[in-house]
């Protein structure tokens, strides 16, 4: 009976020890976010960014909003959509730029978003 009550508590230290020990893997927010002489920065050699904008070599052309919307209206109704994504936190936010953490469900890895 003893041993039945021992291995969950096992179970638990194994548990917090492994949580802390990913936690500490964290390395912060990169120096590299946020608009810098108009454009964000390129993306590293790493495959898990994407970038689209024409201002970027490996961009895309980027994306246009055709239609009745003013340019002070975009960031402020993109921030709204932004905000109402699970998981996700805005950051930092002004007229021109956004920056928000969205947090994977189960492990909690950040990635960043940044809108320019």
């Amino acid at each position: 009976m003893a041993r039945t009550l021992i291995l969950p508590s096992c179970r638990f230290s194994l548990v917090v020890v492994t949580l802390f020990a990913l936690g500490g893997c964290w390395p912060g927010r990169p120096d590299t976010l946020g608009p810098r002489n108009g454009n964000l920065a390129p993306c590293p050699a790493t495959p898990n960014c994407v970038n689209t904008g024409f201002r970027h070599p490996d961009g895309t052309r980027g994306m246009f909003v055709r239609g009745a919307i003013l340019r002070g209206e975009v960031m402020p109704a993109v921030a709204e959509i932004v905000a109402s994504m699970e998981r996700t936190t805005i950051v930092t936010a002004d007229d021109e730029y956004i920056h928000a953490e969205a947090r994977s469900r189960i492990f909690r890895f950040i990635d960043d978003l940044e809108l320019f």
